[in-house]
């Protein structure tokens, strides 16, 4: 079951195909034996219910000894705030689990489902494994999800739904599952904005495996000329979302993704992993992206790895990415690596009337990206309409002898682009590439380092518009200037190395000869920046004489 935004596109996908698919849940419980309260209006203590092979359907369930057999009969039950139901480890459980409106509902006093005994319990289903609807205060963890045949996009690992018409749904935990061979491994969804989730988390978890996307939010279009996002509060550590292939059935929109955000206010994903994902998916001018958010507010994608993935076309299949109508939002102290498209990617559609704004790119590494040749992409780019954006204190290397990509590229319509203090390397394409010439009030480069490794060093600005050094750029377009002072460098950045996507970055440390130590300028001086107090090594950010680069 999925709900699709009418129009939620990833990278430089050239076109939106609306249609959107609600397979509408059927859930009934039987009217439960015990009830919330008691004959004087008391709240009757929480119950722990159990589940293992060989119990008994018509048991009580309330002890070891008198456990259940299967999901079905939890499922039919009504667990209430502080009920917990626990599955005997080492041991698998066919079918689907369901929790509706009847069920918890207390943000309090959730409702647990976990294992108990010695390792954790496998829950194996041919629909979804567990589906929360319309309820809150339910906390997931210690779980094996495995789908069988339920390898479609119909279904989901852990499926959150809402399809309320107001009031978002409150304290939904996960931790500690892995969940594979499902259409999603983790998917939350509801039908009106405002009207979802709110304080979820989900961490220490695996998601792999899935046919569409590892782990992904959604909610309805925007309303033109309105924002409104269906969830609030979505916190992700830890989460490793890997091998999600896409799915090649799939001729409508993105597929292959590993982490994925729509329809969110206020989210952010730390210290975690998407690698290896996409490269299956169908005909479709859109492409998956390892972690990426659309049509939400305040989203940080931070302390992050995303590698190797991949997509099917010429679209996307990049590292990191702040997507259609995505505003306010940061993508800082990340780690992007030989993925097929671009590393770290600001975009929105040109013809977008709400456009993008307000977004940060910053003290990110970005190595051996766009590694795509049929298409244009750029190891860091703004793509679309976007404004009031800054790239800063970022590192972008492109690597191959035959690689043609620039370091940055910028093609849309942009309005207060800044890009400073970072290091560009080009390998065989420009280090700069804007298909249309821009002013400094539409882009503007600053403080940034420029090098090409193999072929010549040239920045293309616009169609018709080649320079072939610093110099020549800055004169002929005002770039790299600040208050009437020349900036800019070309200078080798004298890497410690061995380059590599070692989350830690040591490679791109800076050697005590390089040039580029303490020669960035003060972006909070010059700019009003407030920016971090650590590079991406976690080493002090000194504001005034910054180093060039992440780090």
């Amino acid at each position: 079951m999925r709900f699709l935004r009418a129009g939620a596109i990833v990278g430089v996908a050239a076109a939106i195909v609306a249609g959107w698919t609600l397979l509408q849940p059927r859930i009934g419980k039987e009217i439960s034996s015990h009830s919330s309260f008691s004959l004087f209006g008391s709240l009757s203590s929480p119950t722990t219910y159990y589940i293992r092979p060989g119990g008994s359907d018509t048991a009580l369930g309330t002890s070891p000894a008198t456990a259940w057999r299967t999901l079905a009969r939890a499922s039919r039950a009504v667990l209430k705030p502080g009920d917990r139901l626990l599955l005997l480890g080492r041991h698998n459980y066919a079918g689907q689990l369901t929790l509706n409106s009847a069920d918890a509902g207390n943000v309090r006093t959730p409702v647990q489902i976990s294992s108990y005994g010695k390792g954790r319990a496998t829950i194996t289903s041919r629909a979804n494994g567990i589906m929360i609807f319309d309820t809150a205060g339910v906390t997931i963890r210690n779980l094996l999800i495995t789908g069988q045949s339920a390898f479609k996009p119909k279904y989901a690992g852990i499926q959150l739904f809402s399809d309320r018409t107001k009031g978002r749904l409150g304290n939904i935990f996960i931790s500690r599952v892995n969940v594979s061979r499902f259409g999603f491994g983790i998917e939350i969804g509801a039908i009106h904005d405002g009207a979802g989730f709110r304080n979820v988390r989900i961490t220490s978890s695996s998601v792999h495996g899935n046919l569409d996307a590892g782990l992904v939010s959604y909610g309805p279009d925007y309303t033109l000329g309105a924002r409104g996002y269906a969830h609030q509060d979505i916190y992700i550590s830890r989460v490793r979302a890997f091998r999600n292939p896409g799915d090649p059935q799939n001729t409508v929109h993105n597929t292959g993704s590993g982490i994925e955000l729509g329809s969110v206010r206020g989210a952010t994903v730390t210290n975690s992993q998407a690698f290896g994902n996409g490269g299956s998916g169908g005909t479709t001018s859109e492409g998956p992206i390892g972690m990426w958010a659309y049509d939400s507010t305040r989203v940080a994608m931070t302390h992050d790895v995303s590698f190797r993935n991949k997509s099917s076309n010429v679209h996307d299949g990049g590292g990191f990415g702040l997507d259609k109508d995505t505003s306010n939002s940061v993508l800082e102290y990340d780690m992007s690596y030989g993925n097929h498209g671009v590393g770290l990617l600001l975009y929105n559609r040109p013809s977008d009337p709400i456009g993008q704004t307000g977004n940060v790119v910053r003290f990110n590494i970005s190595y051996g990206d766009a590694r795509e040749s049929r298409h244009v992409m750029g190891g860091m780019a703004a793509g679309g309409r976007i404004s009031n954006a800054t790239y800063y204190q970022n590192t972008v290397i492109m690597t191959g002898s035959g690689n043609k990509q620039p370091a940055f590229k910028a093609t849309g319509i942009q309005s207060n682009v800044r890009v400073l203090n970072n290091i560009l390397i080009s390998s065989a394409g420009p280090v700069v590439e804007t298909v249309q010439a821009k002013t400094t009030r539409q882009v503007l480069f600053v403080g940034n380092d420029y090098r090409a490794t193999a072929g010549t060093w040239v920045i293309q600005w616009g169609p018709a518009n080649e320079y072939f050094s610093l110099a020549t750029w800055r004169a002929a377009v005002d770039e790299e200037r600040v208050a009437g002072h020349a900036t800019g460098t070309v200078a080798p950045p004298l890497f410690l190395g061995p380059l590599s996507g070692a989350p830690d970055g040591a490679g791109f440390v800076l050697r005590p000869a390089s040039k580029l130590i303490q020669a960035g300028l003060n972006l909070k001086l010059r700019f009003g920046i407030r920016t971090g107090t650590t590079n991406f090594a976690g080493r002090a950010y000194l504001v005034r004489a910054p180093n060039v680069g992440a780090q």
